[in-house]
């Protein structure tokens, strides 16, 4: 039986983390989908604010997603798919954030394989995070592309938070330099200038996400 959400928060904080890492591949207790996916979020989580220690935490994600038996119904195993894509995904992205985009395509690759068998909004959430990477490794046609696979998937599922996100990924990959990845730029607010704007016209991502996602809403609203 998966844990509940109660259960599985008092097993991560009992964990001395990143340091019992590897605990979590060592004990069945953690061998659960409700305690991995809510290891999964504190891995994105970290990310954001201790690049060392998500990347610390991403390391054993996928192996503990693979320690989980699939289960034998069809929506258990496609679940459990979709916790595997997202596992290797968030190593990729936090090799990525800690400024190794190269040694982030080996997970992104097994990501890849999976791609055609999860479900449209976790292929979607894949297309956008490897948009954020595409855009680093200065591919910026290919994370246009992506950025826009996943707003479409998003729009079509009238996700509109998601589709805020992704519209924010694809103007990344109009940029025409990937923004840093060095502390020095932690405090200060990312801008980019996309191509379809005129050269008075910046904003920020999230801005420019906000106001593209409150115009296909209102498009779908009519």
């Amino acid at each position: 039986m998966a844990h509940t959400r109660k259960h599985a928060r008092r097993l991560l904080s009992e964990l001395d983390l990143p340091a019992d890492a590897p605990k979590v591949l060592q004990h069945p207790s953690y061998w659960d989908p409700g305690f991995c996916e809510m290891y999964l979020d504190l891995c994105d989580e970290t990310i954001f604010h201790d690049r060392e220690t998500g990347l610390a935490l991403a390391r054993v994600a996928p192996d503990l997603v693979l320690s989980i038996p699939e289960g034998n119904h069809p929506a258990d195993r496609q679940d459990h798919r979709e916790r595997l894509v997202r596992a290797y995904a968030t190593l990729g992205g936090a090799y990525r954030a800690v400024g190794q985009p190269h040694r982030a395509n080996g997970p992104y690759r097994h990501a890849l394989k999976l791609a055609e068998l999860i479900s449209p909004a976790a292929r979607a959430d894949l297309s956008m995070r490897l948009a954020t990477l595409r855009t680093c490794q200065k591919r910026f046609d290919e994370a246009v592309a992506l950025g826009k696979k996943a707003a479409d998937i998003f729009r079509s599922l009238k996700r509109f938070d998601q589709l805020a996100c992704a519209l924010a990924a694809q103007a990344f990959g109009t940029d025409v330099e990937c923004p840093p990845l060095s502390g020095s730029s932690r405090h200060r607010p990312w801008s980019f200038q996309s191509r379809r704007m005129t050269s008075s016209r910046k904003c920020t991502p999230l801005q420019f996400a906000r106001s593209n996602a409150a115009h296909h809403e209102s498009d779908e609203a009519r």
